[in-house]
């Protein structure tokens, strides 16, 4: 059993390589650079007992897709946000909110990345209280650990997002649910990538370019020539491998794809939607980088280096 679990250029040129289509829409935020910074959120897997998933349509969502919530007997509140089955045992109309971020983080990682339109359900359960969500643990995934506040549980089907409500809940559901929306398009994503996307989108949308915790730290490093190694990460394989070094610079090379350059943004999309094909594409990341660079590692700092919230860098969001 495996559980892998944490508290907490032009968007036309990457459609068009991509051979999409972008939304006449979205035309207006067509480059990543004018498009406001985002967050993220966690990750398990466990295994849930004699699971039977229901055939039965919800209303207000994909039509393709089973959108009835599975745990109404003890979540007895539901919506449907997209392909979201939000379900809690407090009204959801307290929440309005962060469940239309949790919408718009879906468009967002199919505008901005190119994700591939999801392919099952999430299901999104959020409890009032640490007893609450202890309890539902226990009975519905006895072998998950139980000193999360949040977890991602994938097994053979639909994601399934287990969030309590903490000082930390807005930051600990949008990681979780990168981590989810994700998975429902990409079955296989890279530990480090998996993880970097999930930290980027964890903050509020207007504060993922600028204002994450790690920014300052990453920016100093690079001033003294401390680049981290994308090929080391690129090695990494399990959850356990990640400390909070590999989550920084996760998040770090994240950011440096998200923001760097529109060729370095495409490359990033590009990468993703073949993800969604093939679980092992060649080359990596580290690899295409040097391709397309020359020297990643001196264009790593140079991006650190002039990355700051002055009036010409703000135009670029």
């Amino acid at each position: 059993m495996k559980f892998l679990c944490h508290s907490f250029s032009t968007l036309l040129l990457v459609f068009a390589a991509l051979g999409e289509t972008l939304p006449a829409q979205s035309l207006a935020a067509a480059n990543l650079r004018n498009v406001p910074a985002e967050r993220a959120v966690p990750f398990s897997e466990v295994r849930r007992p004699n699971e039977t998933p229901s055939p039965r349509q919800g209303k207000g969502g994909d039509s393709r897709l089973d959108l009835n919530p599975s745990f109404k007997h003890r979540l007895p509140y539901s919506q449907v946000c997209g392909v979201i089955v939000c379900q809690s045992d407090v009204p959801l109309s307290e929440m309005e909110t962060i469940l239309g971020e949790m919408t718009q983080l879906q468009d967002d990682l199919k505008k901005y990345l190119a994700i591939p339109e999801a392919n099952e359900k999430i299901e999104l359960c959020i409890f009032s209280n640490e007893k609450t969500y202890g309890s539902f643990l226990k009975k519905e995934f006895p072998d998950a650990p139980t000193d999360r506040r949040a977890l991602y549980v994938k097994i053979k089907g639909p994601g399934i997002v287990l969030v309590q409500k903490s000082k930390d809940f807005e930051i600990d559901l949008r990681h979780e649910m990168t981590h989810a929306i994700l998975h429902a398009s990409i079955r296989e994503v890279p530990i480090w990538l998996d993880e970097g996307l999930a930290k980027y989108f964890e903050p509020r949308p207007d504060e993922r370019a600028f204002e994450n915790p790690y920014l300052s730290k990453i920016r100093r490093n690079s001033r003294f020539g401390l680049v981290p190694s994308l090929d080391r990460l690129e090695k990494l394989t399990d959850i356990s491998e990640m400390g909070n070094r590999e989550y920084q610079e996760s998040w770090a090379w994240v950011h440096f794809l998200m923001h760097d350059s529109p060729e370095t943004h495409q490359m990033l999309a590009r990468y993703l939607r073949t993800l969604a094909e093939n679980p092992n594409p060649l080359p990596k990341i580290a690899s295409r980088l040097r391709g397309s660079l020359g020297n990643p590692r001196t264009e790593f700092q140079r991006h650190y280096k002039q990355w700051s919230r002055n009036e010409d860098m703000a135009k670029r969001f």
